[in-house]
């Protein structure tokens, strides 16, 4: 650290060629590298001096806002990278802090009084090793700044607030913070970060420019390192009951109003020298938003406004027993991610027993510096293909399948029972829930039906995952559903009675993804009592990304019309484009993204009984869908550590949560109520050799019966390509009143009841009894052609019909896609009876 920057960069080129996996030549130190969990952390340097800026403007104003709410900002903030000289002796890297004593003067008080504060708050800062040396008397000047930038660290300045109020006056800080500092053992160096530099935070207009000493072109275009901080607090109570800590604020040190670099030329330009361990701190480093705080004096408006904690806790400043956990990532694509460790302290009353460098926490699992990773195991991914997965049994002769790398790959069979994971050796042998499941995962079983559904019916599936979905339920609120809708949807429709159709629902130009894209057409039963369906359809044009989802109310059928989604469920990753379907299980996570840009599709919601493979009947033991073509995704999860939202769409009723990491992070899973993909190309047809045209009913890929035998709460039908050889027979749909409410759409092709008007992505609703049948057009045509074996190729239409009537949403009536001129196209049938 006290060498040259030349000399950081060589150091950190060899030992990156020793340690380098696969390439280095790691036999040579081999003797000195040692299990992290063996290791004891210790103080990185001992600082000779320790400064500590205010270099956040969010922070800065919601401080200043709490206390000269008209001019939250002092006058020199803007001119000033301003600091305080702190105390070295105090800094350490982890273990118990002592609740520091000192002078208070409460509200309403006249006369101060000595005691143990009670407003004892953190400080989530960056902070900074210098290195090298620079001459006293002689200035830094900002465009050399970074040659004396080491490397970076984390940092809390522990604040007591009420101590620090009394005491601020005239000098500044003094002994509100003094009493402790805590810094990460790992030091991140300049190097290692130079892919995560951007440029300087821009000043608002009106904002004055720098002085000349602080402005330097460079600077401004890199001098910014995109460092996201978080911090968790972890209560007594919860370290106790196992729960996890609570996300207080995540922000990043790209939003810095004063770049480092610029702390280091202000620094120095009295004179004042470097040397090597010298400490900067950034000061609390705050965002934008109330999920970006980095101080409890924000977080709590100064104790005005308590931050409600599981189990009925809260908190507006620390209290004895409370843990603060800081850490921090550094991101970007085409490179590793760098972690910095953690920076971890508990509060207490009681003197500490043990140094503070003997108080280490080294369970990081994180990116190292040199881009080494800890024991945590990267996310894993599939390749498609039978050479994506490798199958071993186990001791009990239970064939297990584990993936290798890349994209989907799936496993074979309709309502089978599967076994699966990402990573070998996570699936437990023998047990369900053992009292430690492998790899130091959690055991959740999701069921599909009541424990005491009958065995062949009875559905459920055991994940083996990162986090139970325990810490996925809490602090659900209600949101606008959108154009979401659940039966019994009783809003007004001021449709008539009549044949309905639509031409296709028009991607928007404004950003939307799958859950927001999301309109409903039609709806039947209720969701309450787990009768009918509804029809929905989806337009994207972006990924969900840190988005979430799951349905209370039904299983749902995607079927993509307008290029391909890949979902990325609890179980692993399936991809489908048009000609293929999805059905996702009641409570089942996902999210959906859009590999090949943006997409549209209908989705069947169904609340009754689960979809299933319909009875042959006479058929007998094969053709329709055979249960082989089915595929289910092999296990892949997500160990993505950023905040996320999930929703939930119950009794018709969208919620949202925040959570701090996805929750598709299931490593491991067995069971049989997992989702499944179909390509509807391979659905084996039968149909009439000699004449007449058969019901339709022959084409159901898949039902969801109702209590009455033989008539389905939702059938789903397809009209695929296939041969069509009748003699003498009018060849095309019949005419029809049916008992069933039909809900049609156009995947590709020409459907050939409707050869004109009905256009792939388009729909219609023939409600129960409402007549419909072949347009004029089509009569004609059918009536007078040759009637030679004739193949219908390159057509895909598809048919929810349900025994419920569908309600046209309000949406839906008052599109302005919609075909009033639908029932036009019989007005060509004209009278043909002839009185023998």
């Amino acid at each position: 650290m006290s060498l040259s920057q030349d000399a950081w960069t060589t150091l950190r080129l060899a030992l990156a060629g020793l340690l380098a996996a696969g390439y280095g030549e790691q036999h040579r130190v081999a003797r000195h590298l040692h299990p992290m969990s063996l290791i004891e952390m210790f103080l990185p340097a001992r600082p000779g001096g320790f400064v500590d800026f205010f270099a956040s403007i969010q922070h800065a104003t919601n401080a200043g806002r709490i206390f000269r709410p008209d001019n939250p900002l002092l006058p020199n903030y803007k001119y000033v990278p301003i600091g305080y000289n702190g105390r070295t002796s105090t800094i350490g890297i982890g273990g118990t802090v002592r609740r520091p004593c000192g002078q208070t003067r409460a509200a309403g008080q006249e006369m101060p009084s000595f005691g143990p504060s009670r407003r004892l708050d953190f400080e989530t800062e960056l902070g900074v090793f210098l290195g090298g040396h620079s001459e006293q008397g002689v200035p830094v000047p900002l465009a050399r700044a970074w040659d004396h930038i080491f490397g970076f660290c984390l940092l809390n300045d522990w604040s007591a607030r009420d101590i620090q109020a009394w005491e601020y006056q005239p000098l500044g800080p003094f002994l509100g913070k003094s009493f402790a500092t805590t810094v990460s053992p790992w030091v991140v160096t300049a190097d290692a970060l130079r892919p995560f530099r951007v440029p300087v935070r821009s000043r608002p207009p009106g904002d004055p420019a720098p002085l000349p000493y602080l402005a330097d072109e460079d600077d401004q275009a890199s001098g910014a390192v995109d460092i996201m901080l978080e911090t968790r607090l972890a209560t007594a109570r919860m370290r106790q009951q196992g729960h996890e800590a609570v996300r207080l604020g995540r922000a990043s040190t790209r939003e810095l109003y004063w770049s480092v670099g610029q702390m280091v030329a202000h620094h120095t330009s009295n004179g004042c020298s470097i040397e090597a361990g010298d400490l900067y701190g950034s000061g609390t480093v705050s965002g934008d938003d109330e999920t970006a705080l980095g101080s409890l004096l924000e977080i709590s408006r100064a104790g005005a406004r308590a931050l409600p904690l599981p189990w009925g806790e809260q908190r507006t400043f620390l209290d004895d027993g409370d843990e603060v956990t800081v850490t921090a990532r550094c991101v970007r694509d085409g490179f590793a991610p760098i972690g910095f460790g953690s920076c971890r302290r508990t509060d207490s009353s009681r003197a500490c027993q043990l140094s503070w460098q003997a108080r280490c926490h080294p369970r990081m699992g994180l990116t190292g510096p040199l881009g080494m990773t800890g024991s945590r195991p990267a996310p894993h991914v599939l390749t498609e293909g039978p050479s994506a997965m490798t199958i071993h049994t186990n001791a009990f002769s239970e064939a297990v399948l584990s993936p290798r790398d890349g994209s989907p790959a799936y496993m074979t069979g309709f309502e089978n029972s599967f076994a699966t994971e990402a990573v070998p050796g996570a699936l437990p042998v023998m047990r369900n829930s053992p009292q430690k499941a492998p790899l130091g995962l959690y055991a959740e079983q999701l069921s599909g039906t009541a424990f005491t559904a009958p065995r062949h019916s009875n559905k459920r599936i055991w994940f083996y995952r990162v986090r139970p979905s325990v810490l996925h339920g809490r602090g659900f609120r209600e949101v606008d559903a959108g154009l979401i809708r659940t039966a019994p949807c009783r809003e007004e429709s001021r449709l008539p009675i009549a044949q309905l159709r639509w031409p296709p629902i028009a991607i928007p130009a404004d950003p939307c993804d799958f859950l927001s894209g999301l309109r409903t057409i039609a709806t039947s039963g209720d969701a309450h009592t787990q009768l009918g369906m509804a029809a929905h359809v989806y337009v994207a044009n972006r990924s969900m990304d840190d988005r979430y989802f799951y349905n209370v109310d039904g299983e749902l059928l995607l079927v993509p019309q307008d290029n391909a989604i890949r979902v990325f469920t609890e179980c692993g990753l399936v991809d489908a484009g048009p000609g293929e379907i999805v059905i996702m299980p009641k409570g089942m996570k996902f999210k959906v993204d859009l590999p090949h840009g943006p997409a549209r599709g209908y989705v069947c919601e169904n609340y009754g009984n689960y979809l299933t493979l319909p009875e042959r009947g006479p058929i007998g033991a094969n053709c329709l869908a055979n249960p082989r073509d089915f595929l289910t995704p092999v296990a892949a999860y997500e160990d993505k550590e950023t905040p996320c939202q999930l929703y939930v769409k119950s009794l018709g009723r969208l919620y949202v949560t925040d959570l701090p990491q996805s929750p598709l992070d299931v490593v491991a899973w067995h069971g049989n109520f997992a989702p499944v993909k179909y390509d509807l190309r391979r659905f084996s047809p039968v149909g009439s050799v000699l004449f007449d045209h058969p019901d339709p009913s022959i084409y159901t890929v898949l039902t969801s019966a109702s209590e009455t035998v033989g008539t389905a709460n939702v059938d789903f039908v397809i009209f695929p390509e296939r041969w069509v050889v009748m003699e003498s027979s009018f060849r095309p749909p019949w005419y029809h009143m049916n008992v069933m409410s039909e809900f049609m759409g156009l995947i590709y092709g020409v459907y050939d009841a409707k050869p004109g008007g009905f256009v792939p992505g388009g729909m219609s609703l023939h409600n129960a009894l409402i007549a419909h049948g072949p347009d004029a057009e089509a009569f004609d045509k059918a009536s007078h052609k040759d009637l030679v074996p004739e193949r219908l190729s390159g057509t895909m239409a598809f048919m929810f019909e349900t025994r419920y009537p569908l309600s046209a949403t309000a949406y839906a009536s008052q599109l302005d896609l919609l075909d009033g001129a639908y029932p036009d196209c019989w007005d060509g049938l004209a009278r043909k009876f002839e009185r023998p």
